[in-house]
Order: structure tokens, then sequence, then C-alpha cells
């Protein structure tokens, strides 16, 4: 069965309520100091894509909570989004406008790609690792332009995904957040090449790499990126090769967490090693 937005928005806040209430009687009756930690299930992403029907989707979720009563509205949206950017940076920056039109308390966050254990699913690296690490091709460098200067030199600040829910739940109790757009980035800035390389080792496995000229792989992606087989698009061609890094990088600061990093030792995962919690966790508060 379908849940109406109403219902839904009603579910999630009960949960979050029962959740609180939970965490309150643990700390209240553990004996040692409690750390909480998250395991995510599910949650919706709004807009899912960058078509038309999900960004008014999106408009209608926000318009849902208003007309249920809630007050308080976290958006997880993405770094880079603006006006004149792809499909699905225009659909993520459409989501911010109409959600600054509301009423709401609202919070926007802006993270860099995620990493952390996906259980079983993908996520940045792991993707990486199947699609570009495990090819016996070699790893492309991509560059733009005709001479490959800076192959691969394009940087991210992948961001740990139990920072990001952190971050949620500390903004919960933080109504100087209200009203404010964060981009939620890792504490380094990484070249494409060292990434590849940082997971190939976190795998335990080794990776050669060639430059790449990405404008030949824009028009081949022109002619087969609406099949299935063939593995990007020019529009994440397009956001790959503008990086993925945050101008201010303190937003982390504010809600007094130190961000994980993205080394071997909190890719073990990648090898299938269990790990309790990422080196270098958040500093205090939940875990």
């Amino acid at each position: 069965f379908r849940l109406s937005h109403s219902e839904a928005l009603t579910v999630g806040h009960n949960a979050l309520r029962a959740h609180g209430k939970g965490v309150q009687a643990i700390r209240a009756a553990a004996r040692h100091p409690a750390q909480v930690g998250f395991a995510p299930a599910g949650f919706p992403v709004i807009p899912a894509t960058e078509s038309e029907p999900d960004v008014e989707a999106a408009r209608r979720a926000m318009d849902a909570a208003q007309a249920a009563g809630v007050s308080r509205f976290l958006l997880m949206s993405a770094n880079g989004v603006k006006a004149d950017g792809t499909a699905y940076q225009r659909s993520k920056y459409m989501a911010e406008q109409y959600l600054a039109t509301t009423e709401l308390d609202w919070t926007v966050f802006r993270p860099s790609v995620l990493f952390g254990d996906p259980r079983g699913r993908m996520e940045f690296a792991s993707r990486l690792l199947r699609d570009i690490v495990r090819s016996p091709l070699p790893a492309p460098l991509f560059f733009d332009g005709l001479l490959p200067l800076d192959a691969g030199g394009f940087r991210m600040s992948p961001v740990h995904v139990n920072d990001v829910a952190a971050v949620f739940v500390r903004a919960l109790d933080m109504p100087e957040t209200v009203g404010r757009i964060f981009g939620l980035c890792g504490p380094a800035a990484l070249a494409w090449k060292d990434i590849l390389q940082i997971i190939a080792r976190a795998a335990g496995t080794t990776k050669r790499a060639l430059p790449a000229p990405v404008l030949p792989l824009k028009a081949l992606a022109m002619l087969l990126e609406q099949y299935a087989f063939f593995p990007i698009t020019r529009d994440q061609l397009t956001m790959l090769m503008e990086g993925n890094t945050c101008d201010e990088p303190g937003a982390f600061r504010i809600f007094a967490l130190e961000p994980v990093a993205f080394n071997e030792a909190n890719l073990a995962y990648l090898r299938g090693d269990p790990r309790p919690r990422p080196e270098g966790r958040a500093a205090g508060g939940v875990q």
C-alpha cells in the first residue's frame, strides 16, 4: 500500500520521537557512557530524479509537511547544485529554492560524495572498486583539452555517511542552523587519481591508470548513454570534471564534529573486514 505525503511525514516524525525517547532512556539508565549508532534502513530522497514530476513531488512533500503541522524540515541536497548546471544539479537547486519560500524552519545540507560501509549495497568507493579498480582496463584519468597536463587532477572531498547522519541529528537541537545551507565535505580535497589508488590499496590490490581525454568520451556518451550497458552519461562526466569540494570546509566545526578521513583504514569494508567504527570518529555526542 502507499501512504500519502502527510501520513509518511507523520510516520517519520513519530519514529524520530520514539528513537529520541529511547536514546534518552538508554543514556539515563546506562552504567557507562553510551554511544548511540546510526543504522540506515531506508529514507526518502527528494527530488528522486531530475524529472519534472519528481521535482513537483518534492514541492508537494514540503507543502504536506506544512499542512501536517511539521515545523522543522531538513533537506539533503547535493554539493555543487546550481541553476545553470546539469539536470540533476538544477533539480536539487529548484527544490532548495522552493523550500526557501515556505514557512518551514528549514536547513539544507549539501554533502560531497558519500562513503561508508554500504552493507551489501553500493556507494561511492564500492562502486569505483567494482567498475574501475577491478576492471581489466586501466583506470581512466580524465582530462579536458588536448594535452594530459593535469590528468585525473580534479578533486573531491568524500564525506563519511555517519558524519552526515550526525549533523542531521545535531541540527534538530540547533535553532541557529535554521535558514542556512551547509556544504558537508570530508577533511581533505583528494585528486581523482589519488582516490582510485586509495581504494585499490584498501581492497588489497593495485591499479594502473592512463590519461583519458573527456571530449571524445562525451561524444560517445551522446550516442550511447541511453543504453544501460554504457557506464556514464554526459552530465555525469561534466559533474565529475567539476570536482566536488567545499568552498567553506569548516561546516563540521559548527556542529562540533571531526569528519572521518577517506583512507585505507576507514575503507576496510572494501575487503569485507568488520570494523565497528571508522577511525577518527566524530568528536563527542552521537556516534
